[in-house]
């Protein structure tokens, strides 16, 4: 990684009212985010990721970040009356778009072509998560802190997959005479075609 060190390294020079309305938003953002869904195995995260950094391009990424948290947990955002603004979704979109459109604006060769192998790899990584952790569980399905660890972007499709296998070891054991935990597996397959 030497090589790639100080890639996206930019002279690039922000608006001052750019970048103090940004960190304005970002602040207020951030303190909502972590008062009210720090105990959110799902977006506690996505948090610890967003807190640490610095820089413009850090500060724009963290704008970003605390909007899809707020489109995710928007019933939660709404009822805090005390950082809570309705236009700061909009808003932080708008300041990171500007912000990163001016850094990237004034990249070098190298620094286009680390942060367009940047993107590719994130694409790369995003599209093949999925599948990865799913195998994961399967291997290590009998572990149960294995099963409680969280995933930021799967525990959604983690717990419908859960439900719909509860509800083929139900469906499994009305119909075959097969009852309990066997009657999911394909021990209880084999069980209901002997019987």
């Amino acid at each position: 990684m030497p090589a790639a060190a100080g890639a996206l390294a930019t002279d690039a020079r922000l608006p001052v009212a750019l970048v103090t309305e940004a960190t304005e938003v970002e602040g207020r953002m951030q303190a909502l985010c972590e008062y009210q869904l720090a105990d959110d195995p799902t977006i506690k995260p996505e948090l610890d990721r967003l807190r640490p950094g610095t820089g413009h391009r850090d500060l724009a990424n963290d704008l970003l970040g605390y909007a899809r948290i707020y489109e995710l947990r928007a019933d939660v955002v709404k009822a805090d009356q005390k950082h809570y603004r309705a236009g700061d979704v909009a808003r932080a979109r708008e300041l990171a778009g500007a912000m990163i459109q001016k850094l990237s604006a004034v990249l070098t060769p190298r620094a286009r072509e680390a942060y367009d192998r940047y993107v590719q790899v994130w694409t790369l990584l995003c599209q093949r998560y999925d599948e990865a952790r799913s195998a994961g569980l399967w291997l290590w399905r009998k572990n149960a802190r294995a099963r409680r660890s969280g995933s930021r972007r799967c525990s959604r499709r983690a717990g419908r997959t859960w439900a719909g296998r509860e509800r083929r070891r139900r469906r499994g054991a009305k119909g075959t005479g097969v009852v309990g935990a066997a009657a999911g597996t394909s021990r209880g397959r084999r069980l209901s075609r002997i019987s």
